[in-house]
């Protein structure tokens, strides 16, 4: 039994196993500080939370490297539905008659954020490092060999303008209006409904600047009798400060309910509702940029909180994607 454990064992790791072959191979390119690099990017599917609003959207965008000096890029996401978090709060006044406040559904919009962005690259440097390029990847050994390769890495000044709007459900909005019912004040003392409770958008124009680490490698050698392998990969980890040129949040619609009558008519919440001046955010962002004209994949990720209504907590958000993009060098194989 023991025996027959041991086989078991040894057949099962050299199926994973690795092995160092001796084979002849040529480095055609290995210099990524002087990438000149355009990419255009498709995201087909982002997961995005914040606070009370979560949805699924799609993004577009495209990025210029400029060697070791600097970068230029926009991205322009947008979500797949108009409203996953819109819903109304049915509350009770003094008389339980019920005040619904809601978003009436032809001003709901979707998601949208759009972004303009630039990067200048500060105290650039080239690295040598040691990869393991593979060479025959077969059924029970994978082998390969150790090429010398080089790694660009610098810190990047960043700076961007963006937009973003999105539906807003949150306890924070808030209302100085009296309540009147038909034009009447019907209560003994008015009531005065504050905070307000439903849903209304949310137009946020911001600034961001900010640092990271950013880092690129281009590497493609010849592997005698195995064809052609071509490494490049851009990689930046980031945090940037946002500060607000302006946010506004849109008049809400409201019914008032009382027996079997219905009132709608539009409540200012803006002026009354107190805005989170300044946000955070940092997150990693990759690009595998193979070349020969083929699809490549990315991916992103990014945590932090955006000015908006009410305080930190109500603007916490997170973003997870999956990208697709296509590269086109201009100074090289």
């Amino acid at each position: 039994m023991k025996k027959l454990i041991l086989i078991i064992f040894a057949v099962s790791y050299s199926s994973f196993s690795f092995a160092q072959e001796s084979v002849d191979y040529e480095i055609v390119r290995n210099n990524p500080k002087d990438l000149n690099n355009l990419i255009f990017v498709i995201n087909p599917i982002n997961f995005d939370y914040l606070s009370t609003y979560f949805n699924f959207s799609y993004s577009i965008g495209a990025e210029y490297n400029h060697k070791d000096k600097f970068t230029l890029g926009f991205d322009f996401k947008r979500a797949y539905t108009e409203k996953w978090n819109l819903f109304e709060y049915d509350n009770k006044n003094d008389l339980g008659s019920d005040i619904i406040f809601g978003s009436s559904a032809e001003k709901v919009k979707n998601m949208t954020q759009f972004e303009l962005n630039g990067q200048v690259l500060i105290a650039g440097k080239v690295r040598n490092r040691h990869d393991r390029v593979v060479v025959d990847d077969g059924l029970s050994i994978t082998t390969y060999i150790k090429v010398k390769s080089k790694q660009f890495t610098a810190f990047p000044f960043r700076a961007s303008y963006g937009y973003r709007q999105y539906n807003s459900s949150t306890q924070g909005i808030r209302n100085d209006n009296y309540f009147y019912y038909q034009g009447y004040n019907i209560y003994s003392s008015p009531i005065k409904v504050e905070p307000i409770s439903g849903s209304t958008m949310y137009f946020l124009h911001y600034l961001s600047f900010g640092t990271g680490f950013y880092q690129k490698q281009d590497m493609k050698i010849n592997i005698g009798g195995h064809g052609t392998r071509d490494y490049s990969i851009l990689t930046i980890y980031y945090i940037d400060f946002i500060l607000p040129i302006s946010q506004e949040l849109q008049n809400m619609n409201v019914e008032e309910q009382m027996g079997n009558t219905i009132k709608k008519y539009e409540v200012n919440v803006n002026d009354n509702t107190d805005m989170t001046s300044y946000g955070i955010r940092a997150g990693m962002k990759f690009q595998n940029i193979l070349k020969g004209r083929k699809v490549n994949i990315g991916g992103m990720g990014e945590v932090g909180f955006m000015p908006g209504p009410g305080i930190v907590d109500n603007n916490i958000f997170v973003s997870i994607g999956l990208s697709l993009n296509l590269s086109f060098q201009t100074n090289h194989i």
